[in-house]
């Protein structure tokens, strides 16, 4: 199957397998009045002018521009209900800490998604899908953690897995189970419950990482650490929450353990920043949770790029503290409160997430060899996206050559 998309009027993309740091985070190419040519998935040809006669199909791109497929690195797509109540309370002024320790937070989401069943789960996994999809997102990583005991998160990790076997996007899934400590256990009981499964679900490959939540309100350093030791032995690859609520310290974990990427760090240490740079570990900024949360504390990427930091964005998207997938208005978040340029925040948003995924080798970049994971935008230029404060200006997302998503109306 071959498909030409015609009429691009530029594209812009990074290059490599790796991630883009320091002066590199805004390196990026820009084609003007191409075309590109996927066969059977792959990317063949970037030019312009090229030949349809042995096409399959031809997409009319209308002048608009294509980016690489966006690739949102944490998620929590998988849970049985919202908490809307939670998002008016916090406009009424309750912190989030309050929130939680009222039985509000990740307590409430826990409790619905013991007693739902795996059906009611796939379904609400389903509908989030494809909202991502229809943001231009055409890979990303899941994670559980609204059930925290074993049966639970097993039920919630089988429900993803069986998601990613007969989906088209590249998913990776991530055993959440260090997200906060359950009611009704102690710290230490529920630490030897994570570690046991740890290894099932190592074993039984329902998980590509597992993920822990390093903060006050949460597991300090030593019990995280505990459970990165558990999860590294057995074969998964290590995520944290971390610094989220305050500067907890959780990047020094980056001195002893191989982490994958450090997310949400809004606060941190000129010492943290040493280590992490030197490890040369990702950090993943979730910008929009401030926003839904009402705070300004947004972290000033800057000072992560002046480090030679690599930078990724997600959306964090949750029932809770950010129920958005919109990868653009994330963009236009991290442009006006993080201090990011655009061409820093495409590679935030495309080849550094494929590359703290481990999927950088077949996506992230638009290039011959790679999958044709692609997002056509109807605006004349990348900087109209971050103009249009809150919009969608998606026309198509193409997964391998294939669009999965069209928009239905013109403009």
């Amino acid at each position: 199957m071959k498909t030409v998309f015609k009429n691009i009027s530029k594209i812009y993309t990074s290059n490599g397998n790796t991630f883009q740091a320091g002066a590199l985070q805004g390196a990026v190419k820009i084609y003007s009045n191409c075309d590109i040519a996927v066969s059977n998935g792959i990317i063949t040809d970037i030019d312009t002018g090229i030949s349809h006669g042995s096409a399959d199909d031809v997409v009319d791109c209308l002048g608009g521009i294509c980016l690489p497929g966006f690739i949102d690195s944490h998620t929590h797509p998988v849970f049985a209900a919202t908490r809307q109540d939670e998002f008016i309370d916090r406009l009424k002024g309750l912190s989030y800490e309050e929130i939680t320790e009222r039985g509000g937070g990740i307590h409430a989401s826990i409790e619905k998604a013991r007693a739902a069943s795996a059906e009611e789960l796939f379904q609400v996994l389903e509908r989030n899908v494809r909202q991502f999809i229809s943001q231009g997102i055409t890979s990303f990583e899941a994670k559980s953690g609204y059930a925290l005991d074993r049966k639970g998160e097993l039920k919630l990790l089988k429900v993803l897995n069986r998601y990613r076997e007969g989906s088209e996007l590249d998913i990776k899934i991530t055993y959440l189970g260090g997200h906060l400590l359950p009611k009704g256990i102690s710290s230490e009981e529920f630490i030897a419950q994570v570690k046991s499964t740890i290894k099932e679900v190592a074993d039984d490959g329902l998980a590509d990482y597992f993920d822990v939540w390093v903060e006050d309100i949460a597991f300090d350093l030593k019990q995280a650490g505990e459970m990165i030791a558990e999860a590294d032995n057995a074969g998964l690859g290590v995520r944290i929450h971390a610094n989220e609520i305050s500067s907890f310290g959780g990047g020094m974990l980056a001195e002893k353990y191989p982490l994958t990427s450090i997310d949400h760090f809004d606060f941190f240490t000129d010492e943290e920043l040493e280590v992490i740079a030197r490890k040369k570990i990702n950090i993943t900024l979730l910008p929009m949770t401030q926003f839904s949360l009402g705070t300004e504390d947004y972290p000033d990427a800057s000072l992560l790029i002046k480090k030679g930091i690599p930078v990724s964005l997600a959306t964090d998207f949750n029932p809770g503290t950010c129920y958005s997938s919109n990868i653009q208005f994330l963009a236009q978040i991290a442009f006006m409160k993080c201090g990011m340029d655009v061409y820093e925040i495409l590679n935030a948003l495309t080849i550094n997430p494929a590359a703290s995924l481990q999927m950088a080798e077949m996506t992230g970049t638009i290039e011959v060899g790679k999958h044709g994971d692609l997002v056509i935008m109807d605006i004349p230029d990348l900087e109209s996206m971050f103009y249009a404060v809150g919009m969608n200006n998606i026309r198509y997302t193409v997964k391998n050559g294939k669009i999965i998503y069209r928009r239905t109306y013109e403009s």
